[in-house]
């Protein structure tokens, strides 16, 4: 995909706006903001001359792996779908002419794994390996991938026959993720904070990653205040991360603070994990076209086969208990991280079947994740005489799944 008409379309808006108005608008002072464009929009600006040059010269691998690079971290950075396609616009002609490199087929597994194409995205990550046994991307790749999976026995190995990974903050995170979804949750968060507090000659992206990643722990130990703190500094290190916002508006939504959520995403957000998290905000807030939202964006969710976002909405939102639990079972079939069990646990927890989910209470027993959260919904499971209702679970005996 070519971003330059959305730009050429643009500037041509703006200058029918400007026939049409008789005086032109004009700042009391060069202090006032007229429009705050998002970051990706300017990001995307600075590639237009690589966009140019490989127009003409689509194999110029000079100018097509740093401009695939770039694309795919705006899109890592932002959620944007549209740079995903971008960078795939990119790789496809490559691929097409047979011009096979470990860094092509790196890229390329990025961009599947962002498509949530997990399979071919190991493929593709195994074939970068194959002829470079050390790359550290496409190690990293795997074992987030592999641990997405659930699959924490595989993505251990990895680390365990490459020790080096963990001497980069960004390896150590994922591997004290790793390791604290697998019976270590204290101590990993121990080892990650210890080390990303004093880890100051590293890029903001991967403290940020970091620190996001010890608010998730926080969040799973029941420490709540010391989470927000955690996203608080991930966020001021990279304030336009849409996961570390995400994972951020969940706690706060947990919270009761829908307001906070509201005026942290942007109304028109390209992401759609940020969109379900306004939606969950304006329905908080008794917003009353929140329905009508949730129907348009879950037209959106079921396209792009995100169905942990879709299970979500209609669980919390349009209230379509069996929908949501079918959604979320399908969603468990590819991604097995907490919130991905939360949201099943959840939805049979709200349509009281707890059959539905016994095999994923199994897994989470076995696999010996830590997770307050799920303990929760796990005693609501087991009684089924509790409510959901937040006041009725006072009376309700929490008893956490033996480990």
């Amino acid at each position: 995909m070519n971003a330059a008409p959305i730009f050429l379309a643009f500037a041509f808006l703006l200058s029918r706006i400007c026939l049409v108005l008789a005086v032109p608008y004009k700042p009391a002072s060069d202090d006032v903001v007229i429009e705050k464009l998002p970051r990706s929009v300017l990001d995307a600006r600075s590639y237009q001359a690589a966009r140019s040059k490989l127009h003409s010269n689509p194999t110029n691998l000079s100018v097509a792996l740093p401009l695939a690079r770039g694309y795919l971290e705006i899109a890592q950075r932002t959620s944007d779908p549209a740079f995903v396609d971008y960078a795939e616009g990119v790789i496809q002609p490559l691929v097409a002419q047979g011009l096979a490199s470990p860094e092509i087929f790196y890229l390329r597994g990025v961009l599947r794994q962002h498509k949530h194409d997990f399979a071919n995205a190991l493929a593709d990550l195994d074939r970068v390996l194959a002829s470079e046994p050390s790359h550290f991307g496409a190690l990293l790749g795997k074992a987030s991938i592999l641990m997405t999976q659930g699959r924490y026995k595989e993505a251990k190995k990895i680390f365990l026959g490459n020790l080096p990974l963990t001497r980069n903050l960004g390896g150590l995170t994922v591997f004290c993720t790793l390791a604290s979804m697998n019976g270590s949750l204290e101590t990993s968060y121990g080892l990650l904070f210890g080390q990303a507090a004093v880890a100051h000659n590293v890029s903001p992206e991967e403290q940020a990653f970091a620190w996001t990643a010890l608010g998730e722990m926080g969040v799973r130990q029941g420490k709540l205040e010391l989470a927000e703190a955690h996203f608080k500094k991930a966020l001021a290190l990279q304030p336009d991360s849409s996961y570390s916002l995400a994972t951020y508006c969940d706690l706060l939504l947990s919270l009761g603070r829908a307001g906070e959520v509201l005026n942290r995403i942007e109304e028109n957000t390209p992401s759609e994990a940020l969109l379900l998290r306004r939606i969950l905000a304006r329905k908080e807030n008794g917003d009353p076209d929140v329905v009508d939202q949730a129907i348009r964006a879950a037209r959106i969710f079921h396209q792009s086969g995100h169905l942990r976002e879709l299970a979500f909405l209609q669980l919390e939102v349009l209230e379509q208990r069996q929908e949501a639990l079918e959604a979320a079972l399908r969603n468990w079939e590819a991604q097995k991280e907490p919130i991905d069990a939360l949201i099943a646990l959840k939805a049979a927890a709200a349509g009281r079947n707890p059959a539905s989910v016994q095999s994923i209470l199994d897994w989470v027993r076995e696999s010996k994740l830590e997770d307050v959260r799920l303990d929760a919904v796990a005693a609501r499971l087991a009684n089924p005489h509790c409510s959901a209702n937040r006041e009725m679970n006072n009376f309700c005996v929490r008893r956490p799944p033996s480990r």
